[in-house]
């Protein structure tokens, strides 16, 4: 996205988890003074109602592959915020960390 007004700052707005209420709720305020955003999302969660227990999304719709390509070409930028959004441990960083980036590179590459 071409920074408004010639603006030589960056700055961006970022959305926790991803939920697709972004689009109605606020994607046309960033549009309108262009602003891009950011979606940090669980690579378990693309494109489905949020399941994670005990999270205050639970049940809010998830960003799909499609509607993450289409922010990702106004200039989006997308990070990976685990995969289950659970305490990282020992145990389990290797599936939280690690894996988790590759589920969401691979959910993420582009179409031809």
């Amino acid at each position: 996205m071409m920074w408004k007004n010639s603006k030589r700052w960056v700055y961006s707005i970022t959305y926790d988890e991803g939920c697709a209420a972004l689009l109605e709720n606020a994607l046309h305020v960033h549009r309108e003074y262009g602003i891009p955003g950011h979606v940090a999302l669980l690579a378990s969660q693309i494109g489905v109602r949020r399941n994670v227990t005990g999270s205050s999304y639970d049940g809010m719709m998830i960003l799909s592959k499609e509607q993450i390509y289409a922010l990702r070409a106004e200039g989006w930028g997308v990070s990976c915020h685990s995969m289950t959004h659970a305490a990282i441990t020992m145990d389990n960083v290797q599936y939280e960390v690690v894996e988790s980036r590759k589920v969401l590179e691979d959910a993420l590459e582009m179409p031809i």
